[in-house]
């Protein structure tokens, strides 16, 4: 009885640690999601109107222009963002089936380059070849620089004509979606309903699409990142929140476990004084 009451014990202190770990995880969350959020939201009011100037102007040049002496290869570099690290929820993996089922849909994409913690070493479903991986957890702007020194060098070596990028997409603190978007894609350069545009282009239209057309890669990744920090925080603040809610479910039925032995062995003892009272009284009559 004695060795239960401990055991039961410990588990109560366990589980009061576990809700404490929960929370400061939780804490720290909160703190980092507050001060990304506002970041995000201008990213994505900004990438928005600069993706609409761009395919404005993309819509003037035609395909052969863009990709001079490109037909004969239609390669892609893919990045996939991952989350940096673990008690996020399972966005890691919904990212990776979200991957899967994309690069098997879209076989032309030969460079492959992770971003992230644990999942940069899963390999995609095809055996796909990773090119590149990254850690990001090192400075952001420094990223950035690397990831688009990639992009650069392959699209000025005319390794490649397409650029797509997934990532976990945040929606709302309980809605965060993994996606797949490109960056530069065939499919952007089909005329939409821009014709009728009001945009006066001062400069060389080929000259201003070439120059524009980096920057345009690099927020289009910041912009991944950010979403991708935001989604996790998110994931981490509700996943943490429902551990702690679970581990105070598992105190409560622990704690009343504990007082009902306790309070048993209270009455056993009792029980077992008064009958040896009772043969003490017996034995001196």
């Amino acid at each position: 009885m004695a060795q239960n009451l401990q055991q039961i014990k410990k588990k109560i202190q366990a589980t009061k640690n576990i809700a404490k770990l929960s929370k400061i995880i939780e804490l720290l969350a909160t703190s980092r999601l507050h001060k990304s959020q506002h970041l995000l939201k201008t990213y994505t009011i900004y990438i928005a109107q600069f993706s609409n100037i761009l395919i404005r102007l993309i819509n003037n040049i035609s395909f052969q222009e863009k990709h001079c002496n490109l037909a004969n290869t239609n390669n892609g570099l893919f990045y996939i963002v991952f989350p940096a690290k673990g008690f996020c929820g399972d966005i890691g993996i919904k990212l990776i089936k979200k991957v899967n089922v994309y690069l098997s849909n879209h076989a032309n994409y030969k460079y492959i380059v992770p971003i992230g913690g644990k999942y940069t070493n899963i390999i995609l479903k095809g055996g796909k070849p990773v090119f590149q991986k990254f850690n990001i957890e090192q400075d952001q702007q420094k990223l950035v620089y690397q990831l688009l020194k990639i992009a650069k060098r392959l699209y000025k070596q005319k390794n490649i004509t397409m650029i797509s990028i997934a990532y976990t997409k945040f929606d709302s603190m309980l809605i965060q979606r993994a996606v797949v978007e490109d960056i530069i894609s065939n499919n952007k350069y089909h005329k939409h309903d821009y014709d009728d545009f009001n945009y006066i282009f001062e400069q060389n239209v080929n000259d201003l699409y070439v120059d524009l057309l980096p920057y345009y890669i690099e927020i289009a990744i910041k912009h991944a990142l950010i979403n991708s920090h935001v989604s996790e925080q998110a994931a981490r603040i509700m996943t943490m929140k429902n551990s702690r809610d679970n581990a105070y479910d598992v105190l409560f039925h622990l704690t009343n476990f504990y007082n009902k032995i306790r309070q048993e062995k209270i009455n056993y003892d009792i029980l077992d004084l008064i009958n040896c009272t009772y043969s003490y009284n017996l034995t001196g009559i």
